[in-house]
């Protein structure tokens, strides 16, 4: 999404600093919630829905699912203080992930990619009126 979402930005300036200004609260937000850093599973109600509108977590938790649902078996070493985790669904669900998710993952990306894009068209549009094209 780095494209409709760099083109949403140029509405605001034509400056490229100051269209970090803009952009970089946005994606560090959507990558601190995307669960890489935070655990979601402990993350508090109200913070917690800031997820569902961050491109990033989509993505982690599609490749998550991806890597742990085939994962039968883990063998435990008893270390104290340290969880048993012996399957690859209990590790998706210990960073706050759902099994079943992945396709409503697609879908929600598939969602945000076309409503970016739609916004970055009405923008270029709007910029572009007044200018010829040649």
């Amino acid at each position: 999404m780095p494209m409709p979402m760099d083109l949403f930005y140029r509405r605001f300036s034509t400056a490229w600093k100051l269209r970090h200004f803009f952009s970089v609260p946005f994606e560090l937000t959507g990558t601190m919630f995307s669960g890489i850093y935070l655990n979601l599973a402990s993350a508090k109600p109200y913070l917690s829905w800031i997820r569902f509108i961050s491109g990033f977590y989509y993505g982690v938790e599609s490749i998550s699912i991806l890597q742990w649902e085939s994962i039968e078996s883990i063998k435990c070493v008893n270390i104290p203080g340290v969880p048993c985790i012996k399957t690859g669904t209990e590790v998706l669900g210990r960073f706050g992930y759902g099994e079943n998710d992945f396709w409503r993952n697609c879908a929600c990306l598939a969602i945000m990619y076309c409503i970016f894009h739609f916004i970055a068209f009405i923008m270029v549009t709007k910029r572009s009126r007044g200018t010829p094209v040649y």
